[in-house]
């Protein structure tokens, strides 16, 4: 990322997995609703920590913040990762903060992390919540787009869709695979997207099926840059206008990063049906473009 210092707190758009098998539905995805709402990730230069800070459902001061310190990062974390991992009392809590170096291209001012918090560390299908965001430089208010239509051509999708069966989950698939189209408008302040949906299913030991799966289509969205927040920033958010979802939940909401929008992350969220009255998918994740 451009070179920061001195404490630093990071507006995200954060995909979120929650499973816990004591209640029905046993498992939930969704994703923000506008780019700043529900995580924040902090920086604390004095320490050199980074913080998980979680909004409370009754506004500010009802934070939940999770810490991780240097003593907390992990030998041999995956590649391009710093990973910090704490389990107090048994539980698990875990902090993935990429590089930028994305698959097939580099980002300069976008970031992307994983926050996971695991009820009871080693028992399987202990109650588990994965937020996957993206977060770093937006592009200031002030900043100008480009005059004709600017189109994203690298570009990742990360994530996952959930199939579920009368409220119980039944499989969960890897989007690693899928791929995505994004193009801003910047003469009307629009911007359209596409994602195509393959997935790998995510076998019990974590790992991925050898073959890909093809899921409900998500094939168009369309939405309006708006700029919010303090500084103001160029933010999204949109809806899917075609592709047999079915929920108004269901849409995307992110950020532009770097000078001129030249980066681009959000999350996103669709519940589609299938065939079968008592199925449906749950799916949300997180794509990340550059020009």
């Amino acid at each position: 990322m451009v070179q920061l210092t001195g404490n630093q707190t990071f507006a995200t758009s954060c995909a979120t997995y929650n499973f816990d098998p004591t209640i029905s539905p046993n498992f939930g995805a969704t994703s923000a609703f506008q780019f700043g709402e529900g995580f924040q990730l902090r920086f604390t230069d004095s320490n050199d920590s980074w913080s998980f800070i979680q909004e409370g459902s009754t506004g500010p001061g009802s934070e939940t913040t999770f810490t991780f310190a240097p003593g907390d990062i992990v030998a041999s974390p995956p590649a391009n990762t710093v990973l910090y991992r704490r389990m107090p009392a048994g539980s698990l809590l875990e902090l993935a903060l990429r590089n930028g170096q994305q698959t097939g291209f580099t980002t300069d001012y976008l970031r992307t992390s994983l926050f996971t918090n695991i009820a009871a560390a080693g028992p399987q299908g202990s109650a588990r919540l994965d937020s996957l965001c993206v977060y770093g430089v937006p592009t200031v208010a002030a900043d100008t787009f480009p005059s004709a239509t600017a189109t994203y051509s690298s570009i990742n999708v990360s994530g996952t869709a959930t199939l579920m069966n009368s409220a119980r989950r039944v499989t969960t698939f890897s989007l690693r695979d899928s791929t995505a189209t994004f193009s801003l408008n910047g003469q009307t302040n629009t911007v359209t997207m596409s994602i195509q949906l393959v997935g790998r299913e995510i076998m019990p030991d974590g790992s991925l099926s050898n073959t890909t799966t093809t899921l409900p289509a998500i094939t168009a969205g369309s939405g309006m840059v708006a700029n919010r927040g303090t500084p103001s920033v160029r933010t999204f958010d949109g809806n899917f206008t075609t592709g047999g979802i079915q929920e108004l939940r269901s849409g995307f909401a992110g950020a532009f990063f770097g000078p001129q929008g030249s980066e681009v992350g959000f999350s996103f969220r669709a519940y589609p049906s299938t065939n079968n009255s008592s199925e449906n998918y749950e799916i949300a994740g997180i794509v990340v473009a550059r020009r």
